[in-house]
């Protein structure tokens, strides 16, 4: 915590697994101790500066049911605590949300991975995915390959190879350009089931090397991962829908009426799986 007061570029970067997430809660607890301790600022007030580290699901295929609930429950925690902070004004809290300039003495915006935003941030075209691969050139220092990212170093996905001369420099070798090129240039729509699913505009979606590894397809989104994520945002957008958060967001004008209308039907979507969910239950038990 001295080193990233003293070098402010430097942060955190915890990952959310399904065999750790019961802890979550406590984990957010111990975190908040850590940010009165070496950064709350009482002139300043709650700010961005750190308040979250970079949030990160594990989207290995492996979230059961106990643990997608554990994940809610954390949500719920960081809402209620969210909404304290914003004096538990629900137009505050809406605007901290969804605009988040500080200003008239609201609460900024936190961070961009921000486990409790619902901002419309991936386009309608789906042009881009919610992955860091895209904006990375990897290069795996073990062996000088070139992988797509750090979880695609297999073989058959890489993309080339540096390989020392004479001359004390190197020669690139290619080696399954197309391949390579396909993976770090994918849009959205390279996900098949991702194109017509109502959450693609919140969705961060998987990850290419955890998909790979549990499916045996770079594009194929893995089981447990979409039950997270649907039940994830749909779970903020019900809570949000209820406290009147959208009402208050379009009523200052935060969002617009078609983004009023993709939020109704991710709510609807939301609703519905929960419906068929509580149905298959009951044939299940009784049965």
């Amino acid at each position: 915590f001295n080193f990233t007061k003293k070098y402010p570029r430097a942060g955190f970067h915890p990952i959310l697994s399904a065999s750790n997430i019961h802890n979550g809660i406590k984990n957010y607890e111990w975190w908040k101790e850590m940010y009165k301790k070496y950064y709350y600022d009482e002139e300043q007030g709650w700010c961005s500066r750190n308040f979250l580290p970079y949030w990160l699901e594990a989207r290995n295929d492996e979230w059961t049911p106990e643990a997608i609930q554990a994940f809610c429950d954390l949500l719920d925690h960081m809402i209620e605590d969210r909404l304290s902070l914003c004096d538990n004004d629900i137009d505050k809290f809406a605007y901290h949300l969804f605009k988040g300039d500080g200003a008239n003495e609201t609460l900024p915006l936190m961070t961009h991975s921000d486990l409790i935003d619902v901002r419309l941030v991936y386009g309608a075209a789906f042009e881009s995915i919610g992955c860091s691969l895209k904006g990375l050139f990897c290069i795996n220092l073990g062996n000088l390959t070139l992988p797509p990212c750090h979880r695609l170093t297999y073989r058959q996905f890489r993309g080339g190879q540096f390989i020392p001369n004479e001359n004390n420099s190197f020669d690139l070798i290619a080696n399954n350009v197309l391949s390579y090129i396909n993976i770090v240039g994918a849009p959205n729509d390279a996900l098949p089931q991702c194109v017509n699913c109502v959450f693609s505009r919140v969705c961060t979606k998987g990850c290419f090397g955890a998909q790979f590894e549990a499916t045996g397809e770079i594009f194929q989104p893995a089981i447990t991962v979409c039950e997270l994520f649907k039940t994830y945002f749909g779970h903020l957008i019900h809570t949000y829908a209820r406290l009147g958060v959208f009402e208050s967001a379009h009523r200052q004008n935060l969002i617009n009426d078609n983004d009023c209308r993709i939020y109704e039907d991710m709510l609807a979507a939301y609703k519905e799986e929960r419906r068929t969910r509580q149905e298959q239950d009951k044939k299940e038990r009784f049965y």
